[in-house]
């Protein structure tokens, strides 16, 4: 019984996955073509934004992982002793609350420092980007949640840990990826060069051009000298050849 609960909690885990996944993907490619071209969103279907995660979600999950391993390996060795019940067990409670908070604070000051630095040069070079713009909100993101969850009446309304941990990173992950897909957007318009050649299947080829996405049946890729979006079905194509490192420096 106990195993067949534990099987139904994981697909259960892995349904409600799959769609947060769908969901996730769906507002990234919406940002995405709101840069590239609305109309172009149309070729994507459903079974396609499976597939485009795959490409960014990994980049994404690393650092999440990276900090539960850590967070894990930090409450064993603190004897999974609560912040309150280490401080008040030391000899000088704010003395230890203040060495044990200074970290965070300097850490906290140095990225919005450098990320504040990063957007602003971006936008002053000519190349903006908001991929920073995240990691300049997180500090008092991270800060206005534990203050939030303080008191005793929140976890009231926020039920359980798992959705303070929802609270805490899901808003801040959600910006991200919106950033992600409007960097890459601009990104992928600014190309100087394609990787790919396509030969038609008429026998014309075009030897420069830069593919956004491939779908289950098309290809969106941008011309770069005319700097130009175009959409062409899989039934025009003959193949889609991909240009070696040599190729692309010539």
């Amino acid at each position: 019984m106990a195993s067949k609960n534990y099987l139904n909690t994981i697909s259960l885990a892995l349904g409600i996955l799959s769609i947060l996944v769908f969901l996730v993907s769906s507002l990234r490619e919406w940002v995405y073509f709101q840069i590239i071209g609305s109309d172009f969103i149309s070729m994507i279907s459903p079974s396609d934004y499976t597939g485009i995660a795959l490409s960014w979600l990994p980049k994404f999950l690393l650092p999440y992982v990276v900090v539960i391993l850590v967070e894990m390996i930090v409450q064993r060795g603190e004897n999974f002793l609560s912040e309150d019940e280490i401080i008040q067990r030391s000899k000088n409670p704010e003395r230890v609350r203040f060495h044990r908070n200074l970290p965070q604070t300097v850490l906290f000051i140095l990225i919005f420092l450098l990320s504040t630095f990063w957007l602003t040069m971006g936008f002053l070079t000519g190349n903006p980007t908001l991929k920073f713009l995240p990691l300049a909100v997180a500090p008092f993101w991270f800060m206005f949640c534990p203050w939030f969850a303080s008191h005793p009446r929140s976890w009231g309304f926020l039920s359980i840990r798992s959705i303070y941990l929802l609270f805490l990173f899901g808003p801040l992950a959600l910006f991200i990826v919106i950033t992600d897909g409007y960097d890459e957007a601009n990104d992928d318009l600014r190309q100087s060069s394609g990787e790919y050649s396509i030969v038609y299947s008429n026998g014309i080829s075009e030897c420069d051009v830069h593919v956004l996405r491939i779908s289950s049946n098309s290809v969106l890729f941008l011309r770069i000298p005319e700097k130009e979006v175009s959409l062409v079905p899989f039934r025009s194509i003959e193949r889609i050849d991909r240009k070696q490192d040599s190729e692309k420096q010539e």
